[in-house]
């Protein structure tokens, strides 16, 4: 059962952490992600509403901004040394940063115009358990200060992260009922 609470626009439905990462895991997939990086993003997500961050209208902001083009905001393969592009995926660099060590690359890239950089640091610290937190904050050029976890979210928001979803699904058709889609 979901707890209600009110907000300036009225209702919030309140969901579990769970429910929030299975939901944006989905709408990035529908963004265009690959199956990795949406799970990474689902992560993120719950991490950060865990510390007290609106992790969803944060994947939303982000969904909207790239939607369909993720390749033309992805980091360069070789981030040492290298200049990102003008504007970089803020998932995408937290997967590229988290997999390769994040505390080694921040010294040798120039960080560029990071869309969502808040998701690069969700992605990145709930990858590394031990990160540095403040340190990547700097990096990032955030400012961070947690809270008690967010589960409440705003209707609007769950809506239109409920049309990246949508699109991760197989059309009704007789066809697709015959081969034994729901």
């Amino acid at each position: 059962i979901r707890r209600l609470g009110l907000s300036k626009g009225g209702i919030m439905p309140r969901y579990s952490l769970t429910e929030i990462e299975t939901h944006t895991r989905k709408a990035a997939r529908g963004a265009g992600y690959h199956w990795g990086e949406a799970e990474e993003m689902g992560k993120a997500a719950r991490w950060l509403c865990a510390a007290g961050f609106d992790g969803v209208t944060e994947v939303l902001k982000l969904l909207q901004a790239i939607d369909g083009q993720v390749d033309k905001f992805r980091p360069n393969t070789n981030l040492v040394g290298s200049k990102l592009h003008q504007k970089t995926c803020g998932l995408s660099l937290g997967c590229a940063l988290a997999d390769r060590g994040v505390d080694t690359f921040t010294e040798h890239i120039t960080t560029p115009n990071i869309l969502n950089p808040l998701i690069t640091y969700g992605v990145i610290c709930n990858a590394h358990e031990g990160t540095n937190k403040t340190a990547l904050a700097d990096f990032l050029g955030l400012r961070i200060q947690t809270a008690d976890p967010m589960t409440q979210v705003n209707a609007q928001t769950w809506d239109a992260l409920n049309t990246f979803v949508m699109r991760t699904y197989v059309p009704a058709t007789e066809e697709s009922r015959l081969k034994g889609a729901g």
